[in-house]
């Protein structure tokens, strides 16, 4: 089985040491230039340019061509993959998956909704990649995969909802929380 993430998924080099985790970039522009992430930019750069400007940055999601391409040449190698993508609340780029998936019948992708970003869809990834004893599931098997995931998946609260509404995954309807939950 193999696994394929976004670069929404933060993940440290230490844990992908080992792994076999396939990626597709997102687009980030922030002060009025494009990265590629994970090419033209790794995350502690980008935060550290985050921490630097008043401006939000805006994000583009890879094209389902991208997903098409990549998702083909896998499947030369094994038809099994399990593809981990970025919030669907927040991104379009499980979405896109979901449909790119359709045109490679030669595959048998399984596509799951991390409902996050960042660190805490790093932990569903490596959670669905790693076959080794802390994060067990058997090798190939993607109903395990599925279940390893879930296990993983953090209840996460945003404390601060600035940076999401300007950024454009949030509109102020979602800022809106109920009283007491502050």
């Amino acid at each position: 089985m193999i696994v394929v993430t976004d670069r929404g998924a933060d993940l440290a080099p230490q844990q992908l040491a080992g792994l076999d985790i396939h990626f597709l970039s997102l687009t980030i522009t922030l002060g009025g230039r494009s990265y590629i992430s994970g090419v033209d930019i790794q995350p502690q750069e980008f935060y550290a340019l985050l921490a630097a400007t008043e401006e939000m940055p805006t994000t583009s999601l890879p094209s389902p061509g991208e997903f098409i391409a990549l998702y083909r040449e896998l499947a030369q190698r094994d038809p099994e993959i399990v593809s981990l993508h970025i919030s669907s609340g927040l991104s379009g780029t499980y979405h896109t998956a979901v449909e790119a998936a359709k045109m490679v019948p030669e595959a048998h992708i399984t596509v799951i909704d991390t409902l996050t970003l960042s660190a805490a869809e790093g932990w569903q990834v490596e959670a669905a990649a790693r076959p080794d004893g802390r994060l067990v599931r058997p090798v190939g098997d993607p109903d395990q995969c599925l279940i390893a995931v879930r296990d993983w998946r953090p209840e996460v609260v945003i404390i601060d909802l600035t940076s999401p509404m300007f950024a454009g995954a949030l509109n102020s309807r979602h800022a809106i929380l109920p009283e007491g939950h502050l």
